[in-house]
């Protein structure tokens, strides 16, 4: 038998709750997902792990369930005239005849237990608000967690339409209603404290490492007069925090003692996009934008050029919400699937280059079956350098300009000396 004491009373809007302290994991194995609610994620909960592993300033608010009070009045031996929110309200006891779930009321106190059987099959409330704290129960090697006193709120509703629409509506208030503490505000009031909080409490495991390495940041953001989403400094710290820690979970930059070195990396490479900044202010201008071309300057210096004309060509600057991750991938398959481009480029009527080009063809194509049966092909692109048969054009189409752009290999037959030939070669 499972049971959770704690004070009845009746809340803002009329709802019937139970409010007290109770082991996570009762409280995790007692309750269910519905299926409104979000998928859990694992990031999150390594991060609930990460928290409640260390028991320094642990706090969080009430995990919230909903409870249905059924009860069937066509059993035998069913009472009749019995209404459970109602008798819950004048502090009657209940005993559910479906799931055998009691409310009980301790004489003369405002005190509550409901109980359910330990065995049950199907969790008989359902989580509201504290999905992602109460997976913490369930991870492996931390039996500890399952132990640990958590608060909760228990809303009791009647098994009708009525409050099956009231669960949701709840849920959806909850978490999209309120008006969360920005999270700029919040780290300004513990990055720009350098005496409530030093730099070791920052590296410690209340909050993380990359606190610190923010800090050490945001000293130099005035250095940065033409990125306008560090210098208007409206979210200049949560963009640097947000950068840090995508570093760090890529493991591009290290942790522990090569901090400080890590933070000079990251300044410098936001004075070089300062720079850029200058003549094209685009990059500058979208949280997106900026921090790929950061991340992308840091990993893969060598693409930065190719991803400023990406992004200006593509006017991909104008995409408001676009994640950091989202850009670098959707950008790195671009450069993938240009990488296996190859332009041939030769004179057209000329028998030595049409043998040529299909020795080239050969040798692709044995690639392909050998080493790209996943469909992961080499493709060919013949581009014929004039379709008019005029060979003295010194001209390039922008068809032509493009294709050359988007290849990772160029080949150049030479065979008739042609001038185009040379021309894209030079090009």
């Amino acid at each position: 038998m499972i049971k959770f004491k704690g004070l009845f009373d009746i809340s803002l809007g009329g709802f019937a709750c139970i409010r007290g302290y109770a082991k996570l994991g009762d409280l995790e194995k007692a309750s269910k997902i519905d299926d409104y609610q979000r998928d859990l994620l694992s990031i999150h909960r390594d991060e609930i792990s990460q928290f409640l592993s260390d028991r320094t300033n642990l706090f969080f608010p009430e995990i919230i369930l909903s409870c249905k009070l059924v009860y069937d009045f066509n059993k035998k031996n069913a009472v009749s005239g019995l209404n459970p929110i109602s008798d819950i309200r004048n502090k009657t006891n209940f005993h559910s005849n479906v799931n055998k779930l009691s409310v009980r009321f301790q004489k003369s106190t405002d005190l509550a237990t409901i109980s359910i059987n330990e065995d049950i099959t199907d969790s008989l409330f359902n989580r509201v608000d504290g999905n992602h704290r109460l997976s913490a129960a369930n991870i492996e090697g931390k039996d500890e967690f399952k132990e640990y006193i958590t608060p909760f709120c228990i809303i009791l509703l009647s098994d009708d339409f009525d409050d099956n629409q009231k669960d949701k509506i709840i849920f959806h208030n909850i978490n999209f209603k309120s008006t969360p503490l920005e999270e700029e505000h919040s780290l300004k009031i513990i990055l720009d404290d350098n005496e409530l909080f030093s730099d070791e409490f920052l590296k410690g495991p209340s909050l993380g490492w990359e606190y610190y390495l923010s800090r050490k940041i945001i000293a130099h953001a005035n250095e940065f007069k033409h990125i306008k989403i560090i210098k208007d400094g409206e979210k200049h710290r949560t963009i640097i925090k947000n950068f840090v820690k995508l570093l760090l979970d890529k493991n591009i930059i290290k942790k522990q003692n090569e901090y400080d070195k890590s933070a000079d990396i990251i300044v410098e490479t936001f004075r070089e996009i300062d720079l850029m900044c200058k003549s094209k202010p685009v990059l500058g201008e979208n949280i997106g934008v900026f921090s790929a071309l950061a991340f992308l300057h840091i990993e893969k210096p060598s693409l930065t050029g190719a991803y400023i004309k990406w992004v200006e060509n593509n006017l991909i600057y104008s995409i408001q919400e676009i994640s950091t991750t989202s850009l670098v991938d959707i950008f790195s398959k671009r450069i993938e699937a240009k990488s296996r481009n190859i332009f041939v480029s030769l004179e057209i009527n000329n028998m030595q280059s049409e043998k040529n080009f299909a020795a080239i063809n050969s040798v692709i194509e044995e690639i392909n079956e050998e080493h790209f049966s996943n469909n992961l092909i080499l493709k060919l692109s013949p581009i014929r350098i004039d379709e008019s048969g005029n060979t003295h054009t010194f001209q390039i189409t922008d068809e032509i300009i493009q294709k050359i752009e988007d290849c990772g290999l160029f080949i150049a037959d030479l065979t008739g000396m042609n001038c185009n030939v040379y021309h894209e070669s030079g090009y």
